[in-house]
């Protein structure tokens, strides 16, 4: 339920859960040379399409799940990129997610 941890939330999900599918992709995913990516928190999430300029990779209008989950295991939080607000979904509707990793 952080908002800020993506790194450890998205480690226990995938860890801990069967049906945290995004998770484990980023958890798994070996790409340019790293294997530390992982399914970012919330306001990781947001900080990413502020600076989408910059980064790139971001479509718009979509939107994108969070690992934070929402209020139940069943739903998580995401960020819908044409008002950059906060939803909450059942895990099972399917949306593109970012997989991001620090430096």
């Amino acid at each position: 339920d952080s908002y800020s941890d993506g790194v450890s939330q998205s480690s226990y999900l995938a860890t801990n859960y069967t049906d945290t599918d995004a998770a484990k992709f980023c958890e798994d995913m070996n790409y340019a040379g790293f294997t530390d990516w992982y399914l970012p928190a919330h306001a990781e999430l947001l900080l990413l399409m502020q600076h989408n300029g910059a980064i790139g990779g971001i479509d718009f209008p979509n939107r994108y799940w969070a690992s934070t989950e929402a209020g139940t295991a069943a739903n998580a939080y995401g960020i819908r990129t044409q008002e950059w607000n906060m939803f909450s979904m059942i895990k099972t509707t399917a949306y593109p997610i970012r997989c991001v990793r620090r430096q």
